[in-house]
Formats: structure tokens, C-alpha cells, sequence
């Protein structure tokens, strides 16, 4: 160009510099194709699951479940319900494990019948510690996968499951979303959420979510439906792997009475100590705290709009636009005299773990760290590989994806032979990821293993009419 004139170029022709410039048509055709790609991958990525999880089947020598899980044989591994696996040879110190004496290690309590499920449970504790699994999650039909993956890792282990979702921003769409998913003679029933705010676009410019309003809504149904299905409550992020006998066993060695208030999980401390909440990745509540919750959340404000024309509400139990969910639970909870519980080993390990894993298991705490995570707890909490219980670990968060990450957490739990991950951990550097990781899930396995009460009984940990381990 001649005297700062500009030069015309035809579309897909050079630019300055030597950079082609593609038509809009062009642009738009590739991030297509590049979406393809990805979806594609994702799928080829389960299926790879999968195809792993049955070659181990058969390498263990196990019949297959209709989830394609393997079922074992009781009459081949006696006394498998107490966790005498063939494949637990060593202990991870390398040293040579013997057969488990029952009444030795578990007193007893290894005597009774094996517990297979929540009536069996109560006559061998004199317990009722049924779980309820809440799952506020959104539906469409790629969310599907998701669902079914849950069901066939950790959700067919609650006594009751639901999915609560959004209704559709179209209404004439309602009759698009099933009463329920059914996966290996499975069913989660799906709740649709009567919200008053439903889509639109924040004040960030992204479409509106309007969690805390779905949550307290999903808790109001609970409260008029399903009080009685169950003694626990818990409200469990779509992304997380729950393990809920871990959760009862908590409940059982702690005494804790369903009928008094508990709110419990993960404590975050926020503006200043003692004041804590629960992280809402994995959130459990006694029966009562749900009971004296309903009432509350049906009189509570409703504020519609701007933050800034109610400047009196800060702190306090309402249902307001944009409002943080786990902050206003806990200060709904306070007014009706209920505080936040931690659940710590004796030697401060967490028994959720909302960073998930393995970066919680390598995380290390500096002294002038600003995460949320860290914020006021005391130095007496354990960081990196002692962060986090294996004896009550019962949510781990993390598990982001179309269910496939799940699945693979699925297999490390309940199908991969315990051979294999020791001698992938003895491999890897002591301290790395895999190291840490393959550590963390042999102690997961060995607690649940040796639980006498962890139902049903571990004779039918891949049994899917049962429900797989629990």
C-alpha cells in the first residue's frame, strides 16, 4: 500500500506476515469437525475401560454381570464376605500376608452373617443407617452417560438414588426428560426441580445456574417425599465418587444418632475461625437436620434481582439471585440450631476430599498459602500423602467428564487385582502421583475389605443385582 491505503485480499489469501486468513464459513466447518474429534475420543476412551475391565475379569477367572462387572463365585473363595482374597498376598510393606483369622482381627462382630443389605444391616448392628444419594445435576441426553455411570460405580450402593434437574427453559420439552434411568436392574428416579429462576445470563455474561436455588428446592422435596426412605442424606456433586458404607461406618463408630442434628463432610473455614461450612462436593445430613431444614427453607425470603437492592440480607438464611450455595446451607442450618461437624481420623485425615485425587495427595501446604483450602485450618492437619483417610474416606472429588473417569475409579476399587496395584505402585517413585494414588486406593480396598457390616456382603462385591461393593 501506497501512502497508508489499504490493500483488499481475497478471503484464504495471505495476510502481512505470511498468515493466511480462513473464511468465517471455513473456521466455523473445522471447530465442527474438532468437536467430532473430541466427542469420538471420549467414547473410544470408555470403551477402553470397559475392554480392560473385562480382560482383567478373565484374567482373575470371574463370570460376568450384566454391567459387565465380574460376579464372583462364593463357593470358590470362602469367606470372601470378610475380604479373603486369593490376590492379597503381600502387605505394602512387601512383606508375605496370611490368611485373615475373622475372629482375631474383627472380634465378634466377623461372626455374624454376612450383611447384604439395609434389613440384614440393622439386625447384625441393631442400626437403621440407610444413605440417601441426592444428585443435582442438569439432563440432556449426553448427560445420560453420566447418569448410567454413577449407577454402575458407586450410586447402585445407596438405598435410595435420584437425579434432581433443572426443568427445561422450553416447557413443551418437559415430556423430553424420563421418569427415571434404569442401569443393571438399577433405578434412579429423575426429580424435576420447580424453580422460579431458571437460565438467563449473569451479570459474568454466562448463562445463569442458579445452584443454591436448585438445592434448597431438591431439600424441600426431600423433606415432603422421602424423609422416612432413610436415616443420612446426602447431597452429592455429579463428579464425585461416594462410598457409602465408609459414611456408615463413620456414623456407627461415632454413636451418632440420626434423630439428633449432624451436618458434616469436608469443613471449610471461612471469614473467621470457628465459623465453618461444609463443602458442597460431598455434603451428609442427619434426618433431623433435614427435618428442621424443610420448615426453614418454605418461610425463608425470596429476593428477586440485584444483590444491591437488599443490603440488609448479607449473612443471613435466603433465597436469593446469585447466592453461594454451601454459605447460605450453613447459615440456614445455624438459625435452626445446627453447626457444622468435621469428620477426621484421630490423626487429622479428612474423610472427603474435595480437591480430589491425586493432587490432594501431593499437595504440600506453604506457610503464607492463600487457597481457600488451607484458610484458617490448623497446622495440625496433615498435607500430602497423610491428608486424607483411608480407614473413612467416603467422597472424592474430581471426576469430570462424560462418566468415563468414574468408570476408571470403578475399576481401581473393586476390579483391579490387588497384585497390580502394588506392583504398579512399587514401579512408580515414591511421592509421585501414581505412587500416591495406587496407595491411597490399596488402603480405600483394605478398610473396606475388612468391615464386617460393609453391605452387601463382598461375596457379591461385582455382583450388579447386589450392587457391587458398598
Amino acid at each position: 500500500p501506497q501512502n497508508g491505503s489499504a490493500t483488499m485480499r481475497r478471503p484464504g489469501t495471505a495476510a502481512p506476515g505470511g498468515r493466511v486468513r480462513l473464511p468465517v464459513a471455513a473456521r466455523l466447518v473445522g471447530l465442527g469437525v474438532f468437536c467430532l474429534l473430541v466427542t469420538w475420543a471420549t467414547n473410544l476412551r470408555m470403551a477402553s475401560v470397559l475392554r480392560r475391565v473385562e480382560e482383567e475379569q478373565q484374567e482373575a477367572g470371574l463370570a460376568t454381570g450384566q454391567n459387565g462387572l465380574p460376579r464372583s463365585d462364593p463357593s470358590t473363595e470362602p469367606g470372601a464376605f470378610l475380604g479373603q482374597s486369593p490376590r492379597s498376598a503381600l502387605h505394602l510393606d512387601g512383606q508375605p500376608r496370611g490368611p485373615l483369622d475373622p475372629t482375631a482381627e474383627l472380634g465378634a462382630a466377623a461372626l455374624q452373617p454376612p450383611v447384604v443389605d439395609a434389613e440384614s444391616y440393622f439386625r447384625a448392628t441393631g442400626r437403621r443407617d440407610r444413605v440417601y444419594c441426592m444428585v443435582p445435576t442438569r439432563y440432556d441426553l449426553t448427560r445420560e452417560r453420566m447418569y448410567r455411570a454413577i449407577i454402575r460405580s458407586w450410586g447402585s450402593r445407596c438405598d435410595v438414588l435420584k437425579f434432581f434437574v433443572d426443568p427445561p427453559q422450553d416447557e413443551s420439552r418437559r415430556s423430553e426428560i424420563p421418569e427415571s434411568i434404569v442401569e443393571d436392574n438399577f433405578e434412579a428416579e429423575i426429580v424435576v426441580v420447580p424453580m422460579v429462576r431458571n437460565g438467563g445470563i449473569c451479570d459474568d455474561g454466562l448463562p445463569c445456574r442458579h445452584i443454591w436455588e436448585k438445592v434448597w428446592r431438591s431439600w424441600v422435596y426431600v423433606y415432603e417425599n422421602d424423609l422416612e426412605s432413610a436415616e443420612w442424606f446426602l447431597k452429592i456433586d455429579d463428579d464425585t465418587y461416594f462410598i457409602p458404607s465408609n459414611l456408615r461406618k463413620w456414623v456407627r463408630d461415632h454413636s451418632w444418632d440420626p434423630d439428633e442434628p449432624h451436618y458434616f463432610g469436608h469443613t471449610v473455614f471461612i471469614e473467621r475461625a470457628p465459623y465453618k461450612l461444609i463443602s458442597g462436593v460431598c455434603t451428609a445430613f442427619s434426618r433431623e437436620s433435614i427435618r428442621r431444614l424443610g420448615p426453614k427453607y418454605l418461610s425463608m425470603k425470596h429476593e428477586y434481582g440485584p444483590r444491591s437492592n437488599f443490603p440488609n440480607s448479607h449473612g443471613t438464611c435466603v433465597d436469593r439471585d446469585g447466592a453461594t450455595e454451601e454459605r447460605v446451607t450453613s447459615k440456614c442450618l445455624e438459625e435452626v440450631g445446627v453447626l457444622a461437624e468435621e469428620t477426621l481420623e484421630d490423626n487429622q485425615k479428612e474423610a472427603v476430599v474435595p480437591l480430589g485425587i491425586p493432587f490432594t495427595l501431593t499437595y504440600f501446604r506453604k506457610r503464607n498459602s492463600t487457597s481457600w483450602y488451607w484458610a484458617s485450618k490448623p497446622w495440625s492437619r496433615g498435607d500430602r500423602i497423610d491428608c486424607c483417610s483411608q480407614k473413612y474416606g467416603w467422597g472424592i472429588h474430581g471426576y469430570k467428564g462424560h462418566g468415563t473417569r468414574l468408570l476408571e475409579m470403578e475399576e481401581l476399587m473393586s476390579v483391579a487385582p490387588e497384585s497390580r496395584l502394588i506392583a504398579e505402585m512399587r514401579s512408580a517413585r515414591e511421592g509421585s502421583d501414581r505412587w500416591a494414588l495406587r496407595n491411597y486406593i490399596l488402603g480405600l480396598r483394605e478398610g473396606i475389605r475388612t468391615d464386617p457390616f460393609a453391605y452387601p456382603a463382598l461375596e457379591d462385591w461385582h455382583n450388579p443385582e447386589r450392587g457391587g461393593i458398598r
